[in-house]
């Protein structure tokens, strides 16, 4: 890199964050006042004479296909007459560069963040509340940029995710389609696939827990990118989904009560307990008021209960199992143990009422604490077998990602599809189906 390139590559702006307010789903929103910077940067610089920069720069975005992105969506104003301008040692008219310079940050922008991100697309729960939410950096996108001056190939690099699953999903996409192995639905499939792990990449760090949700599986890392632990999971049937979430491992109950989540109460147990009020005794089952009092069941009208609360006591029966995995949320989402573990044998997994269910429990949770570097790890056996509710706080919170994937790859088979079950493909597909129709495709 020249020194000049090295001294753009240094230039930092005051400003801080750009949030993006969108009027349509599809443009992506470039604050002006950074174009207007670069060009201000470059003025006297040599790309404004060289035709090599601007044929770099072409070839990087139709690059841009590999990582299912749309190349003609960043139309780099006439590109032949450009360079024929520039063979000529013809000055580049000051609108001609903006708008040069305007499709390069949005090329950029796009490959960082995604164009679904702008458009609010299959968005994330996030916890603790507003804390976590990604927006656009524009000084990232400029110092990128400017990175490029000697080889535009090296600010695409920097702003490409540095994500292994989102860099390896990308080589095999591409080596596939040097081959043709793919339909058409195959190859939108594998492009949304492509904008989750293009928008994740801004939340994953190398000490997690990721739950894939399509895959029902989850997956413990501890600053390597194999993971110190991995096994299925059960997760939200049809009906009662788990969401798309990121929050932080706080705490885990160790030998938990279950209070009876409304839905379940109404639409599960409520019928069974109208046919044989036996079932709450069988499920070693409690009735409470809402201030925790024991309520005789006999006394109540199931036809119209009225305000109570149904408890399970901790035990063999326990729906929680014998641990549950907490983390902030408003959804009454978590992991944890269960007395279903037959059902872990089957392919699809989508059966829980939104929770996830663990095939491993105190495995994971001897993970957590020990990853976490807390004490209880080598007390967790005893605390299990005493039958006690204790909560075990985390000395570190652990970052927990909730994310959902249809596309993965194989080391046999190379790119693998599954299902959709939520149908959350689709949503994703119009935007680009949208998008390709909007820019012209």
């Amino acid at each position: 890199m020249s020194v000049l390139g090295r001294c753009y590559r240094m230039v930092l702006l005051t400003g801080g964050v750009v949030w993006l307010s969108l009027s349509t789903a599809f443009a992506a929103k470039v604050d002006t006042f950074y174009v207007d910077e670069f060009l201000r940067i470059t003025e006297s610089s040599p790309i404004w004479e060289s035709p090599q920069f601007f044929q770099l720069l072409s070839n990087e975005v139709q690059l841009l296909a590999n990582d299912g992105l749309l190349p003609h969506r960043y139309p780099l104003i006439e590109q032949d007459a450009l360079l024929y301008q520039l063979k000529q040692h013809q000055a580049i008219p000051e609108t001609i560069r903006f708008d040069v310079i305007h499709q390069y940050f949005r090329a950029l922008t796009d490959l960082h963040y995604g164009p679904t991100l702008i458009a609010g697309v299959e968005p994330y729960l996030s916890y603790p509340e507003a804390t976590r939410s990604i927006s656009i950096d524009f000084n990232n996108i400029l110092n990128f940029a400017l990175s490029g001056m000697d080889d535009p190939a090296e600010a695409f690099a920097l702003a490409r995710p540095d994500y292994g699953p989102y860099q390896q999903l990308r080589a095999t996409f591409e080596a596939t389609e040097r081959f043709g192995g793919l339909t058409e639905a195959q190859r939108l499939t594998v492009q949304i696939n492509l904008e989750r792990l293009r928008r994740l990449g801004h939340k994953v760090s190398e000490q997690m827990l990721l739950v894939d949700i399509a895959g029902a599986e989850l997956m413990l890392f501890d600053g390597s990118p194999v993971p110190v632990l991995r096994q299925a999971s059960q997760v939200g049937r049809t009906d009662r989904q788990t969401p798309l979430m990121w929050s932080e491992i706080t705490h885990l109950t160790v030998n938990p009560f279950w209070t009876v989540p409304p839905t379940v109460y109404r639409e599960d147990m409520l019928p069974q307990i109208r046919q044989d009020l036996g079932f709450l005794q069988d499920n070693q089952i409690q009735v409470l008021d809402f201030d925790g009092r024991p309520l005789n069941p006999a006394s109540i009208n199931w036809r119209n209960p009225g305000r109570i609360l149904l408890r399970q006591s901790p035990g063999d029966l326990n729906e929680l199992g014998r641990l549950v995995v907490r983390f902030p949320n408003n959804e009454a989402i978590f992991l944890h143990d269960t007395p279903s573990q037959g059902y872990f044998s089957q392919n699809m997994r989508a059966l829980s009422s939104g929770c996830i269910r663990l095939q491993e429990a105190p495995e994971l949770a001897h993970q957590l604490l020990s990853v976490s570097q807390t004490d209880a790890a080598d007390q967790l056996d005893h605390l299990l077998s005493t039958g006690r509710t204790q909560e075990l706080f985390l000395e570190q919170r652990i970052p927990v990602l909730l994310a959902y994937w249809t596309v993965e790859l194989d080391a046999d088979k190379g790119l693998s599809f599954r299902s959709d079950i939520y149908g959350l493909d689709e949503p994703m597909k119009q935007f680009f189906r949208d998008l390709a129709a909007l820019e012209g495709s």
